[in-house]
């Protein structure tokens, strides 16, 4: 009965990680989904109206696919909050594509 209850700590870290590990979508099925999001800012190119719409949805991406780092680099993240942020929302919109695209290449 020891020996069980010394075992259970082991069982419940290893159904963690390995619960964790299946929370990680695939790294082709992420990146199928990274070129898809890259193909439709192709389409339609991000514009001042829908810029915070774009910009959250490549957050969403980034985050969901559990390597954000990956994907999206904090500075160029902050870099486009401040020139929205100064008003300069068609060089925003500029940067926000050229952020889809690395997600790509990444």
């Amino acid at each position: 009965m020891i020996r069980g209850l010394r075992l259970l700590p082991l069982l419940l870290v290893s159904l963690a990680l390995s619960a964790r590990s299946q929370e990680r979508p695939p790294v082709e099925r992420t990146d199928a989904i990274a070129r898809e999001l890259a193909a439709d800012v192709k389409r339609s190119p991000t514009r001042p109206d829908n810029l915070q719409e774009r910009m959250e949805r490549l957050m969403h991406f980034a985050m969901s696919s559990g390597r954000p780092e990956r994907y999206l680099r904090k500075d160029k993240v902050h870099h486009i909050q401040k020139v929205a942020g100064a008003g300069r929302r068609k060089k925003a919109a500029r940067l926000v594509d050229d952020l889809y695209h690395e997600a790509v290449s990444a």
